[in-house]
Order: structure tokens, then C-alpha cells, then sequence
């Protein structure tokens, strides 16, 4: 079977199916190939403003209202959208009680109602929205579909699928890869960066759970009240290995992970149970609230989280958030940033496509936007993980952190073409 398109997007989770919905309602025949189907796990669960305020204004600017409907908590139940979510109305950092008695806590309120909250969100669900959203746009997709080969030397992008349908031979104008962190196109060019944030290195393990009880009503039941419930915001566990989130969305189900510096990786790859359960152990509040915790899904345990292509932009290719890079899931920058890049591709392609222009000139603010970002974002990051020695120097890091924020959301860095500051 031979098939051509404009856009080829490689991965169809919540980049790649976001930007399929942008460029289809910009009247591109978009092709999207995953290896796997929907619905699907996928982590990243936690939203923020600013990737909220990137849907609302891509729903707005391109005429979708299913993007609109996701840029706020109250619009997904009024809508009545197939997600399970939970209001976020703060990030919440509780520092180990065992190892800093004292209960050392940290609210930091994201959009208040009404214009917020921001929100949980299953990712299975959502990325299964997105792709239908796409589909429904005119996207035509190839799940469960392998790329056999992939040349990028001719005029068009010549890429061969091993699909259920059987072999596919696409051509393309235009391939954008925006898969996860193996990925395809950054190996084929050798792109890869080794240690791209020198020393600071985390890994991760986690799983989904029922049955888990809020703090308020288990270690903490006793405390006084912060104005927002602890359970209504992304909660951290803080410890000097690492840190630890417990996501809760509206089915029952509960997000929990640890993402580490210290302790022994290779072990976690072997056995992920006990290795998260170990960590849990060390923390009473962490251990009273999984007390009766039951998983609803295998434990996973991943290599090194830090990752970071070269370069994300080439003569007729483009490498989207997170596959060009990642840092630390501290914080939730991994939607932003894919979503921020998704915005970046739409409003620079038309070159590309209509005028002729190469990729590297006409979406040369995607790279230059992707270089700058990803380490500072690190850096930040980073300081926040020093700053888990000690509840004072964690309120020092949070202080970077707001500064960041704020001068982003002022315009420092705002696109040259009249689009959003992202």
C-alpha cells in the first residue's frame, strides 16, 4: 500500500495527537503512526497554567473547541469530556515527618476558581480524547505499526510501515517524531546527548493504586487547616533521596511514584514493588497514607529520566517535547513543554509547507527556544533537589522557581511573530 501526506507525526500520545489537531485544522493532510493503541498508561498526569492557557489558546486561535474544553477543570465537567480528572488548586511539598519532625510544609496555589483550577488527569483517557479529536479532524492514523525504515535525503520523507494493515509506504513533505524519550529520529542522526545536565541524574518508579487515604484524613488528620484541602493539589512527599507524588483522579484511582537521586537503580529495574514500597517505608505520613493501598497496575521502575537531543530541527524533520528532551517531573514541565512546542510547530510550518523555506530557517525560534529552555528548566530543577536537604534551603529554590515563572508569564522571551511568550 502506498499512501503520501504533508505531516508525518510519529507517536500519537498527547504531542503528537495535539499536533495533528493543529495542523489538520490548518488544512494539512496529517498522518499519525504509533506502535501502540489507545487507550494506553501514560505518566505525566499533572497540569499547569500555562499549558492550560496553551490548549485555550490553540483552541481559540485554530478553531477547536476540544482543546478549549480541556483548558480548565470546570470545562471538562461541563462538557462532561470521558476523563477522569481531580481539581489542583495548589502544589503541596511535605518534607519527611521522620526525618524532619516538625511537619515543614509548602503551598504554592496555581489558578483559583473560578478562572482555575488547573487539574489531574488520567492520561489514558486523555490521549485516547486527543487522538479521536484528531481523527475526527481528518488525520488519518496507523496504530499498532512499526517504522521499518525512514530516509530523509529526498525531497519528500520516505518512510515504510510494518502495520496491520501490512506494508505501508508513506510519503511525506514534512515528519515530526513526538514519542517518548527512545526516540527514533535523534538515534537515526545520531542526536543523542550523553549526561546532557552533567551531574544531575534522577530515576523513577511508580503505579497505580486504589484504596489510598488523603493525608488529611490519615497521618495529618489532626493539622490545621492550609484554605485548600491537601488531596486537591498535586501532593509531593520530599525526602534528601528524592521526592515522591501521589496524583488522585475522580475513579477511584491514585498516581503514585518516587523519583530518586540515591538508592540502588539496577534493583528497582529488577524489582520496582519493593523498591517503591522501600522508600514509602521510610516516610510515616507516605506509609499512613498507603496504608491500604491496593495497585491496579504492574509496577514500573525506568533508567536514567534526563534526556536531550542536539538539535531538534532539520531541513524537512522536527523533533517535538518530550522526545528532544526531558529533565525532572518535579514541577510538571513535561506537558507544558510538549505543548509549548506543539504551539511553536503550528505557527512556523507554513513556511515550510506553503513557501518553501527549509525547517532549520523557518522554525529556527523552535530551536533556539528548545536550547534555551531545557537546561534552565534543569537548572532550576536541580536546585530544588539540593534544596531537599533542608526546609530552608527548599524555600530558597522556591524562590527561583517563582522568579522563573514570573518572568515568562511577563513576556521575557515572547514569540517574534505575535504568538504566545511560550
Amino acid at each position: 500500500m502506498k499512501a503520501s501526506c504533508d505531516v508525518l507525526i510519529l507517536g500519537a500520545g498527547y504531542t503528537g495527537s495535539l499536533a495533528a489537531i493543529v495542523l489538520s485544522r490548518l488544512g494539512y493532510a496529517v498522518t499519525l503512526v504509533d506502535r501502540g493503541e489507545h487507550p494506553r498508561f501514560a505518566v505525566g498526569e499533572s497540569t499547569t497554567p500555562e499549558q492550560l492557557y496553551l490548549l485555550d489558546w490553540l483552541g481559540r486561535t485554530y478553531g477547536v473547541p476540544e482543546l478549549r474544553w480541556l483548558s480548565s477543570y470546570e470545562y471538562i465537567k461541563h462538557y462532561r469530556l470521558p476523563i477522569a480528572v481531580w481539581p489542583k488548586e495548589a502544589f503541596y511539598f511535605l518534607f519527611n515527618p521522620g526525618k524532619f519532625p516538625g511537619g515543614h510544609e509548602f503551598l504554592h496555589q496555581t489558578h483559583p476558581w473560578p478562572a482555575g483550577p488547573t487539574y489531574h488527569t488520567l492520561r489514558a483517557d486523555q490521549d485516547h480524547y486527543l487522538y479521536r479529536t484528531a481523527m475526527s479532524y481528518g488525520a488519518k492514523g496507523y496504530l499498532k505499526a512499526e517504522v521499518a525504515s525512514l530516509d530523509l535525503s529526498g525531497s519528500a520523507v520516505a518512510v515504510t510501515l510494518a502495520a496491520q494493515q501490512g506494508r505501508v509506504e508513506i510519503d511525506a513533505r514534512f515528519v515530526v517524531y513526538a514519542s517518548g524519550p527512545g526516540c527514533f529520529l535523534a538515534e537515526k542522526l545520531n542526536l543523542r546527548e550523553e549526561k546532557p545536565f552533567g551531574a544531575f541524574r534522577s530515576w523513577s518508579v511508580y503505579s497505580h493504586f486504589t484504596g489510598l487515604k488523603p493525608l488529611e484524613q490519615s497521618y495529618g488528620g489532626g493539622w490545621p487547616s492550609l484554605g485548600i484541602p491537601r488531596e486537591n493539589t498535586t501532593f509531593h512527599h520530599i525526602d534528601p533521596k528524592g521526592w515522591a507524588w501521589v496524583i488522585p483522579f475522580d475513579n477511584g484511582v491514585t498516581s503514585v511514584g518516587a523519583v530518586l537521586r540515591e538508592g540502588d537503580e539496577a534493583a528497582a529495574l529488577r524489582d520496582p514493588k519493593t523498591a517503591l514500597h522501600a522508600y514509602i517505608a521510610e516516610n510515616p505520613a507516605f506509609a499512613a497514607m498507603m496504608e491500604d493501598a491496593t495497585p491496579v497496575r504492574p509496577y514500573t521502575a525506568t533508567g536514567p529520566l534526563q534526556w536531550r537531543a542536539k538539535r531538534v530541527v532539520g531541513r524537512n524533520w522536527a523533533i517535538l517535547p518530550p522526545a528532544s528532551g526531558f529533565t525532572d517531573p518535579f514541577f510538571s514541565p513535561g506537558n507544558m513543554v510538549a505543548t509549548a512546542g506543539v504551539t511553536r510547530l503550528a505557527l512556523g510550518l507554513e513556511a515550510v509547507l506553503k513557501e518553501g523555506r527549509s525547517g532549520e530557517e523557518a522554525l529556527a525560534y523552535l530551536e533556539t527556544r528548545h536550547q534555551c529552555e531545557i537546561p534552565h528548566v534543569a537548572r532550576v530543577i536541580h536546585a530544588h533537589f539540593l534544596g531537599f536537604r533542608h526546609p530552608l534551603l527548599f524555600e530558597q529554590a522556591q524562590t527561583l522557581y517563582w522568579l522563573a515563572l514570573n518572568l515568562a508569564r511577563a513576556g521575557v522571551g515572547s514569540a517574534p511573530d505575535g504568538g504566545p511568550g511560550m
